[in-house]
């Protein structure tokens, strides 16, 4: 009864840090699994953000007449599409990773409730 793990820690392990709830459930291959899944999608948002970012400055410059690195290059019709695109995709980037990030939580609680209790995992 001592030596059994509370499932309350191990979510809030895994909420605080993305496969530390799986360490405390000694699931030691899941951790990286959860944390690279995490980080990747965080990664990626940021990534297509930024250019969001760029594109959408450019586009604001062009209404504006301001010249900027795209200026004879891409019309603002163009940059409007691009900077949609990027938005889009830096969307869901967002709804994914916060997808995975609460699976994460989900996971390691199924895991500690249930799995442990019946299966080897």
């Amino acid at each position: 009864a001592l030596t059994e793990k509370s499932p309350i820690r191990a979510s809030l392990y895994s909420a605080i840090l993305p496969g530390a709830g799986q360490l405390y459930n000694k699931k030691w291959w899941k951790a990286p699994i959860a944390l690279g899944l995490v980080g990747t999608g965080t990664g990626f948002t940021i990534y297509y953000n930024n250019l969001y970012k760029k594109y959408r400055k450019a586009y604001i410059a062009v209404r504006e007449g301001t010249p900027n690195e795209f200026t004879g290059i891409l019309t603002a019709q163009q940059l409007a599409v691009i900077q949609d695109d990027y938005k889009r995709k830096r969307d869901y980037s967002v709804a994914l990773t916060a997808l995975v990030y609460l699976l994460n939580i989900v996971i390691t609680l199924i895991t500690l409730l249930f799995l442990s209790k019946y299966f080897i995992l």
